[in-house]
């Protein structure tokens, strides 16, 4: 008999228990609920932020690459420039090389021209000589005699050998520029050189006219200027 009156007690103790119980779980559920959601949304946001971590891990792989491609290529860039200065440096010394090689040649040529230029004069003066009349073979005696008796014999050979060596120069130099235009095929070149050449020979006699003819002091300061002009005298077509 206890034992059944203490297992009715038991039975009406835990009926009373869950009865009391289900207002408060009924009240708790709400919660719960907002508990819950809390509780995904910031497990959202943490795979937000664990996204977005992974993406800024990404973009900074891709800048790091990215500069170090940018260095290398600056590497490359400063290697090809100083290739590039060598390159300009090698090609500077062949063009000095080549030029001092094409001024050396074109001063052995014009050395050469010279020297066939004098021979040339030498007949041309030779060819004069010989058409010579006793008159004037007797009257460019005398002026010689005259400037050794005046000491200017020295004074006007010195300016011969001036205006000698001023013609050979641009006679050489005038056959250069007309060879230098047959080898090229230029017309122009030739035709200048000829018209050129002409000039220069008729500069050449009347000046050398102007040193047999110039007076010149004996003995005492310098000989005259053989080209200069008087204040009336009329431009020449080439330049003294």
């Amino acid at each position: 008999m206890r034992i059944m009156q203490w297992v009715v007690a038991l039975t009406l103790a835990m009926g009373m228990n869950l009865a009391s119980a289900e207002p408060v779980a009924a009240q708790d559920a709400p919660a719960k609920k907002a508990r819950k959601g809390k509780k995904m949304k910031t497990k959202e946001m943490r795979e937000a932020r664990k996204d977005a971590k992974g993406e800024l891990r990404e973009k900074r792989k891709g800048v790091k690459a990215d500069l170090k491609e940018a260095r290398e290529s600056g590497a490359d860039m400063k290697e090809a420039r100083k290739d590039a200065r060598a390159e300009m440096k090698e090609a500077r010394k062949d063009a000095k090389g080549d030029v001092k090689e094409a001024r050396k040649d074109a001063k052995a040529d014009l050395k050469g021209k010279r020297r066939d230029y004098k021979k040339e004069i030498r007949e041309r003066r030779k060819a004069k000589r010989a058409e010579r009349t006793p008159e004037q073979i007797a009257e460019r005696k005398e002026r010689r005699k005259a400037d050794r008796a005046n000491g200017t014999f020295k004074k006007r050979g010195a300016m011969r050998k001036k205006e000698m060596s001023k013609h050979v120069t641009r006679m050489a130099k005038i056959d250069r520029l007309g060879e230098l235009g047959e080898k090229n095929g230029k017309a122009d070149l030739v035709d200048k050189s000829k018209a050129l050449r002409e000039k220069e020979l008729k500069r050449h006699e009347r000046k050398m006219s102007k040193i047999a003819s110039a007076k010149i002091e004996g003995g005492k300061g310098d000989a005259p200027a053989a080209d200069a002009k008087p204040a009336d005298a009329k431009p020449t077509d080439a330049k003294e």
